[in-house]
């Protein structure tokens, strides 16, 4: 119960980390920020696009240094200070002619009207004037008055001397004409600027009755510089798979931008897509499962299906690390390694319908675009196929140089139908050498706990040292191991069990007869049986020993103990200490090891005589209850029956032939 509860646990921690790995979401570092140093390079993983903050501060700052201070020339005030000066010098003119007034008296007068900054020389010289000359002043100061208010009287002088350009516009009018600072008067040092060929008596005069007729106009300024802040937006495309930032280089201000948008433009998508892709998840997983319950639950319950759920953690963990981080890199995740390393470990069919899911899913990891999806699941399902032609662990280096080839056709065919430039050949190529060493590595680690066939055809060569030992040591035992080895090969290939398994199991499930070997009858010259149950019982109990000293798999050991099951030791009432067979495997090599048993001796026995051994030994274990937790069913049994009486029949045509011939 408590194993059973483990397990769910753990099969729920697996759906959810799986999950978590293949939706549709985003891991960006939250340390990406400007003046960081980037620990990896970062492609954007779609397209979009963000506003050029930079170069559109760049076009405020053109846009406001365009902007002129305003000044607003005042033409009430221009007419008044005309007025109020042709006003003066009328008055000065009826004073000037009146003849019963002295010259002093007209001075004192004349002096009422005119600007305290007129010197009396000057009143003097107004007094002595005739008509045309006092006419002529009159028009000089009007000139030089006009010619001051038309460039303007700052009002500050302070601005004056801080601003060189400007924009004058008068009242009720747009636009204004712009004009260097240096053009316009300070009020307060106005004295400073007599314009040339002006006399001083006009020139004073003048600027007595001149006042500021220039205002800075701060709300009219201020108003431009906003209409300059509105320039139309520029917008920085990204194209998915751009290099946002590169390992070791800082991130600036673009950079950081764009990490910002990916990331709110995720939120967006996650709140739509999330649900969407739960259910396209579940039902995938659930497939698989449903699959694997129904047609391969035998390969369940001999491995434990957790390495299974690694395996499949370890490959979505890949592509979610290269997704995210290296986009463009997606044909160098090695998801065919994943999908051979399910097929050596497991079984092929597995591996076919697990290609076929989990290339859907991690399609719509990739946005369910159709070239990840063809290029992960079609080089797999022809990787599979090469594979069941492959023998030794050095041959799997043929099998990815297929899937090298594979990868390239792929690739360029996307590349025709796609238009997109890709190197082909190198991405085909490196894809290759990184499923073999996926596979290499993953076969060196998972091997420690699942027995695989490339274990069991190394251990089947009968060069090894231990099976060495066994043919000098006890021959007779060597032989029908061989023998046996023939029969269940012949028996497991035609119910689907493990052809190589029951092979080499066989080699090694009288390994314990190797100690007193002289007790066994087929060791024995003269053919001395020794009745002894404890004998036969010890060769088990020692060949787990030996087993477990040569660090054979767990397989081959378990096949060691069950190949006798709980039968009945010869004629005696002790029993072999079984337990008994536990998979068709073990079953199988039970079966062949009874019938060469009964067979061995027998110098030329008929077809009728190999079928009714072969008949009897199945049906003993049958009734005996031995084969009731091996899973082999009637049907098996039968196909099993007829392999046996063909490889026997073959045997003893040989036998025949040979003594014709000798």
């Amino acid at each position: 119960m408590k194993t059973k509860i483990f397990y769910g646990i753990l099969f729920f921690l697996f759906i959810l980390s799986l999950f978590f790995l293949l939706a549709p979401s985003l891991s960006i570092p939250k340390h990406q920020r400007k003046g960081k140093i980037s620990s990896i390079s970062y492609y954007a993983p779609f397209d979009f696009s963000i506003p050029n903050e930079k170069v559109v501060r760049e076009r405020i700052k053109e846009g406001e240094a365009g902007v002129l201070p305003v000044y607003l020339l005042d033409v009430k005030i221009s007419l008044k200070l005309l007025e109020e000066s042709a006003d003066s010098f009328s008055k000065i003119d009826r004073i000037r002619r009146k003849e019963n007034l002295s010259q002093r008296e007209k001075v004192e007068k004349i002096k009422k009207y005119l600007p305290k900054e007129v010197a009396i020389e000057d009143i003097r010289k107004i007094v002595d004037m005739d008509d045309i000359q006092f006419i002529k002043q009159e028009e000089a100061v009007k000139n030089v008055m006009n010619i001051c208010l038309e460039r303007g009287i700052l009002n500050v002088s302070e601005r004056w001397e801080k601003e060189k350009q400007i924009e004058i516009i008068k009242k009720k009018k747009k636009d204004g004409t712009i004009t260097s600072m240096a053009n316009v008067f300070p009020f307060a040092q106005i004295q400073k600027f007599k314009p040339h060929g002006v006399d001083d008596t006009s020139w004073n005069i003048a600027t007595g009755f001149l006042k500021p007729n220039l205002y800075f106009d701060k709300k009219e300024t201020e108003k431009r510089r906003r209409r300059a802040k509105k320039v139309e937006p520029s917008y920085i495309f990204v194209k998915k798979g751009d290099l946002i930032v590169s390992e070791g280089e800082m991130i600036d201000e673009i950079a950081e931008a764009k990490f910002r948008a990916i990331l709110q433009l995720q939120k967006g998508i996650n709140k739509r897509t999330l649900p969407s892709f739960f259910v396209i998840f579940l039902l995938c997983i659930v497939s698989i499962f449903i699959w694997i319950f129904k047609y391969q639950r035998v390969l369940f319950k001999e491995k434990d299906p957790l390495f299974f759920c690694i395996i499949l953690l370890i490959i979505v963990g890949i592509v979610k690390y290269v997704m995210v981080w290296f986009p463009n890199f997606w044909a160098l995740i090695p998801f065919q390694g994943g999908i051979l390393l399910i097929a050596i470990l497991f079984s092929e069919e597995l591996s076919i319908f697990t290609a076929f899911i989990m290339s859907i899913l991690i399609g719509g990891t990739f946005g369910w675009e159709p070239g990840p999806i063809l290029f992960f699941l079609l080089p797999s399902v022809f990787g599979v196929y090469l594979l069941s032609f492959v023998r030794k662990k050095q041959d799997l280096l043929k099998t990815c140089i297929g899937i090298g080839i594979i990868n390239i056709l792929v690739l360029f065919s996307l590349s025709q139908i796609t238009q997109e430039k890709t190197d082909i050949l190198l991405y085909g190529t490196l894809n290759a050498l990184i499923v073999y060493w996926f596979l290499l590595g993953g076969l060196f680690i998972f091997e420690n706990f699942i027995t695989t066939d490339f274990k069991l055809y190394e251990l089947s060569d009968l060069n090894i040292p231990l099976l060495r030992d066994l043919f000098l040591e006890a021959p007779g035992t060597y032989h029908h191991s061989l023998i046996v080895g023939t029969l269940a090969e012949d028996g497991a290939s035609l119910i689907g069990a493990n052809p190589i398994l029951v092979r080499t199991a066989s080699y090694y499930h009288d390994i314990g007869k190797m100690v007193n070997p002289e007790y066994f009858i087929e060791n024995q010259k003269e053919k001395k049986q020794y009745p002894v149950p404890s004998i036969f019982r010890s060769h088990i109990e020692r060949g787990i020993t030996i087993a477990k000293m040569k660090h054979l798999p767990d397989k081959l050991i378990d096949i060691i103990q069950e190949h006798h099951g709980c039968v009945k030791i010869g004629d005696s009432e002790e029993r072999y200490p079984g337990p008994k067979p536990r998979s068709r495997e073990s079953a199988i090599v039970m079966l062949a090891d009874c019938v060469e048993e009964k067979t061995w001796s027998l110098e030329r026995p008929s077809t009728y005589e190999i079928e009714s051994i072969v008949d009897d030994v199945i049906k003993e274990k049958l009734i005996s209850g031995e084969l009731d937790e091996s899973g082999l069913k009637i049907d098996d049994l039968r196909k099993i029956k007829e392999g046996f009486i063909n490889v026997l029949s073959a045997l003893f045509h040989v036998k025949d032939e040979t003594k014709v011939i000798g």
